[in-house]
């Protein structure tokens, strides 16, 4: 039966930079109900998502603005290619967001009482305030995270979420953490730049594209290393996006500061993380981007494949 027509007794805003996952968690259990009640009072089962299409409904139901719900859910549009719509950003790989395996900060939690919007990033796998890695299981008994659980520091093993097993986060991720979130937060990726051979520079790339680049850089451990098709779909740990994301921006500075291409690198890293970033973008500085490097580290001429028309590059599929 569809309920959405009842209200919660206590309403509580939604802070600037705050989940839109996380803030029902927050809101519905103040009110002492579970997200499981929540997903009843939506008409929906027990495993179904919550996204844009219920804003109007959640907006009612918590009392707060239909179209705050509408930017900090996804808009899973069932398309070809993939694509959904989410913070103000286009994503275009389904592990882009970690809408089923969420990550916190835990000193941020206790000390600020709500999750950011940018731990629902997958790349993003580190606090500059606290200097350390986000946390994506309870330090107790080592369960994974889930939405579903009693409170936002609460675990839904029951216990709370503690700082025990909390590591200090190398600077490299730390700068890395900085240039996502003021991307994330002011969307200054509209730089009009023209991308060339060489001027690579991840600046002027969305957050989809920045992902799409970096894991491509960083996915393989070794060279050579035959890759499985949930790369671009799987749920990974956050101490896999790190690894992932310190792999790919090694690889990156070692590349972009060397003399000329090796053999090493194009062993080391995705093609086809690229070629797709090449077709599916939201930018053409991304596309741009992406074919760049595959000119330079492949020897692959998309131009040529597309008669120099880059425009229409995202009208085929490469794969």
């Amino acid at each position: 039966m569809f309920l959405s027509e009842a209200t919660l007794p206590i309403s509580i805003s939604p802070i600037s930079d705050e989940s839109g996952l996380g803030y029902c968690l927050r809101s519905i259990s103040r009110n002492g109900a579970s997200l499981h009640g929540l997903r009843r009072l939506l008409g929906i089962d027990n495993v179904g998502r919550f996204t844009a299409k219920h804003a109007s409904h959640l907006g009612r139901i918590f009392r707060q603005s239909s179209q705050w719900f509408e930017s900090s859910l996804p808009s899973i549009e069932k398309t070809k290619p993939y694509k959904r719509d989410c913070y103000g950003h286009r994503w275009f790989s389904k592990n882009n967001l970690r809408l089923q395996a969420p990550q916190v900060c835990v000193p941020c939690l206790h000390s600020k009482g709500y999750c950011r919007a940018v731990w629902d990033v997958s790349l993003s796998t580190v606090c500059v305030e606290h200097q350390c890695y986000l946390l994506d299981f309870c330090s107790k008994c080592q369960k994974p995270l889930r939405w579903d659980r009693p409170r936002v520091d609460v675990g839904h093993c029951g216990h709370l979420l503690t700082s025990d097993a909390i590591k200090k986060a190398p600077k490299v991720l730390l700068d890395f953490q900085t240039l996502l979130e003021r991307k994330f937060d002011l969307l200054v990726n509209q730089d009009s730049r023209p991308v060339h051979a060489d001027e690579l520079d991840w600046s002027v790339l969305t957050l989809s594209g920045m992902h799409a680049a970096l894991v491509g850089f960083g996915c393989k451990e070794k060279p050579y290393e035959v890759l499985h098709s949930r790369i671009r779909t799987g749920a990974y740990r956050t101490e896999e996006w790190a690894l992932f994301t310190l792999r790919g921006l090694e690889r990156w500075s070692r590349w972009i500061t060397s003399s000329p291409l090796s053999d090493e690198l194009s062993s080391l890293v995705s093609d086809s993380l690229l070629e797709h970033m090449a077709v599916w973008h939201d930018s053409v500085q991304d596309q741009k981007f992406a074919v760049a490097l595959l000119e330079r580290i492949f020897s692959k001429n998309l131009k040529i494949v597309i008669g120099g028309r880059l425009e229409r590059l995202s009208q085929l599929e490469l794969f």
